[in-house]
């Protein structure tokens, strides 16, 4: 049940929450466990019309990504598209979630690893992001934290796309 998932998951972002050891422990042993959350979250979150308990579930499996990914990570055109799928949810805080590991994504550790081609392949909606993240920054109703975050992103993807790009 969606019940029981959600709770094991809660225990499992507890663990990584400000753990760094435990965090390595995963990345380290189980490199699989990334690509199988983006998995739980492309096959076990409905995205129409979702209960709140699959709602709170897709906050849980975000929430590992979170603590897991580093900001070097690279996502593949699929998990791209998961994020993309799992942003449709009308939940504000869901939604936060979704474009914090964007901002990943696009965050100034990226740039010497990317260049324009690897952005649009495994992105190719860059231009989406972007007006979300915009649209983000101007809400009242987030923190300073978070409105920093995607004005770094926006400014990193500006800078590695150029003129490709209107902000």
């Amino acid at each position: 049940p969606t019940s029981i998932r959600e709770l094991g998951v809660r225990m499992i972002v507890s663990c990584l929450r400000i753990n760094p050891i435990s965090i390595e422990y995963v990345q380290d042993t189980h490199p699989e466990f990334v690509h199988q959350v983006f998995q739980e979250l492309e096959n076990g979150v409905e995205v129409s019309n979702p209960a709140p308990s699959t709602i709170a579930l897709a906050k849980r499996y975000l929430s590992v990504l979170d603590e897991l990914l580093s900001s070097t990570y690279h996502f593949t055109k699929d998990q791209m598209l998961t994020l993309k799928k799992i942003y449709e949810i009308q939940d504000k805080q869901t939604r936060i979630k979704v474009l914090e590991l964007i901002s990943k994504y696009f965050g100034p550790t990226q740039q010497p690893h990317l260049n324009k081609r690897d952005i649009v392949d495994t992105a190719p909606n860059v231009s989406e992001w972007a007006q979300e993240l915009q649209k983000w920054i101007q809400d009242d109703g987030i923190d300073e934290i978070h409105t920093r975050k995607f004005f770094n992103s926006l400014y990193n993807i500006k800078t590695q796309l150029g003129s490709d790009i209107k902000l």
